[in-house]
């Protein structure tokens, strides 16, 4: 074999994972088993000092929405709205790839992890089909864009589990500086299987072209879905009945109880710092907001935090959420949470 021929094959080498990552990458090869999900949403805008509403605007959010079966049945991760779904006067429309649109009605939400599942009456060509979350190899994220599907293809770089919390760390290479607009995105496999779903994004501190994406495996998500589908109601988040706010120390602290809730009921009081929940540590407010979530409603939890000087573990049996706190909450700036 000459030079100029293992030349030759050296630069094919470097040329062909370019150009299939280009052909994986293209808007147009977007799943059959997509569709829009809409939501006809109220927008208030709010005086914070007054917490006055000055005026009301309705608008059409929209959202990915996966087919998962021939029954006209749809998911979609919803995010922070999910109370919005819940609503009994809330309008939602299902788009399909070909523009018709069919009113959709909430068959249940998971609370937990902001799942939606739907109902419509329409007939789909194609379903989408779940896989297990590869450990290496390279994806495919898809989401709306401003005005249409868009997607990329990263490649995974590494995968965490998150322990009390069915989210996983991912690496990923190749999202650039757009990565906070992959939120909510589905995740596919080569197969153009889906493989979970993003819940949130943040940058990786030691390189400009590697992010880390929060993944809701797909696995979870079907075990919801079908859950869902059996009962025909929500699974409810678990409630805590506190605000959180964390401390320069690093420490989750307690600042206020709810008049009757889970915590005031298991006898923990403002300046209380959790140390664990369910023997998993805490290293901050939101992990322990997830897990308090993860757990559910009606479900106990046993939470270890320091008083003073002195270490407690009590068993606290978590409710539902008050719905209209996290509502109002989108339009307030605190360096507090509530859970």
């Amino acid at each position: 074999m000459t030079g100029r021929n293992i030349q030759r094959i050296a630069s094919l080498a470097v040329v062909i994972p370019i150009c299939a990552q280009l052909a994986l990458a293209k808007p147009e090869t977007r799943p059959e088993s997509f569709v829009k999900v809409l939501i006809s949403s109220q927008v208030g805008l709010f005086d914070e000092s007054s917490m006055l509403q000055i005026f009301q605007v309705q608008q059409l959010i929209p959202f990915p929405g996966l087919v998962i079966d021939d029954q006209g049945h749809v998911i979609s991760f919803v995010g922070v709205r999910w109370p919005e779904f819940a609503l009994p006067d809330a309008q939602i429309t299902v788009e399909m790839a070909n523009g018709e649109k069919y009113p959709a009605q909430v068959v249940g939400i998971d609370q937990r992890i902001s799942l939606a599942v739907l109902l419509a009456d329409l007939k789909p060509s194609r379903v989408i089909r779940f896989a297990t979350f590869p450990q290496k190899g390279q994806l495919r994220f898809f989401n709306l864009g401003p005005q249409d599907w868009r997607t990329s293809a990263p490649f995974l770089l590494k995968v965490e589990e998150k322990a009390g919390v069915p989210e996983r760390d991912v690496q990923v290479g190749g999202l650039g500086k757009s990565y906070q607009g992959w939120q909510s995105s589905v995740v596919l496999d080569r197969e153009d299987k889906m493989v979970g779903i993003v819940t949130g994004t943040r940058r990786y501190p030691y390189s400009r072209t590697v992010e880390v994406c929060e993944i809701l495996p797909a696995e979870v998500l079907r075990k919801s879905a079908q859950r869902i589908l059996e009962s025909r109601s929500d699974i409810e988040a678990g409630w805590l009945g506190a605000y959180l706010a964390d401390s320069k120390d690093g420490r989750t602290i307690v600042t206020r109880t709810s008049r009757g809730g889970p915590a005031e009921k298991a006898g923990m009081r403002p300046g209380d710092a959790i140390l664990k929940v369910n023997d998993q540590p805490v290293e901050h407010r939101q992990r322990l907001i997830d897990r308090i979530r993860w757990v559910g409603a009606g479900q106990s939890v046993p939470l270890t935090f320091k008083r003073d000087d002195t270490v407690q573990t009590v068993s606290v049996r978590l409710t539902r959420r008050m719905d209209v706190l996290p509502r109002i909450q989108w339009m307030v700036r605190s360096e507090e949470t509530w859970t």
